[in-house]
């Protein structure tokens, strides 16, 4: 748990993502609950076998999460396995290579005023072969900018719900799974491409 205004970064200092938090268990965020005002650095190593009851199996995040490398694995949550963004204003930013392996969701929005992923480098999410949930479950207002992500699912990589916008903002998406986008709302009114590339 990271206190309002608190900062804590996890490094996995081998390098190829061996260090474990495991078997953590929370009302919200089972492995890592990021407070209001607060920033996690997340920095390579896996989350795994963690259980949040309400939100965010693996991270809750209501501050600022850096999701700079690392595995999300077989964590739970009623509502969203890997990284719940809770808050208003809570943003989330996404470098380095990551794995998703048996978690209910990699990232759901449902924050009120939106969610803004800052893509700070190329990267690349790749969902095991076992797993075949949404990777990007998106509720309300969502904003991907900055640099290309690669989205390799085996499932539904983009889930969209009501009259929510999906908007790149210079950040080229390429997604490559059995089902790219699912829901009605990703209609030409709902998807706002600027300087972009969707592929």
């Amino acid at each position: 748990w990271i206190r309002e205004g608190g900062t804590r970064t996890v490094k996995d200092s081998s390098g190829n993502n061996c260090g474990k938090l495991t078997g953590g268990w929370a009302y919200n965020g089972g492995g890592i609950n990021v407070s209001k005002n607060s920033t996690l650095y997340f920095q390579g190593g896996t989350i795994t076998g963690c259980k949040g009851s309400a939100t965010g199996g693996g991270i809750c995040n209501k501050g600022t999460c850096y999701f700079e490398g690392g595995v999300i694995d077989n964590c739970w949550s009623l509502d969203c396995g890997g990284i719940f963004n809770f808050d208003a204003g809570c943003t989330l930013t996404i470098s380095g290579d990551h794995a998703v392996s048996g978690s209910a969701n990699l990232v759901r929005n449902t924050s009120i005023d939106g969610l803004y992923i800052d893509v700070a480098q190329p990267c690349t999410i790749t969902q095991s072969e076992d797993s075949y949930s949404t990777l990007f479950d998106l509720r309300q207002n969502t904003t991907i900018n900055g640099e290309q992500m690669t989205v390799n699912g085996n499932g539904v990589a983009f889930s969209t719900q009501g009259g929510m916008t999906l908007r790149l903002d210079s950040a080229d998406l390429v997604v490559s799974a059995i089902m790219p986008f699912k829901g009605s709302s990703l209609s030409d009114d709902h998807l706002d491409i600027t300087n972009s590339r969707l592929e």
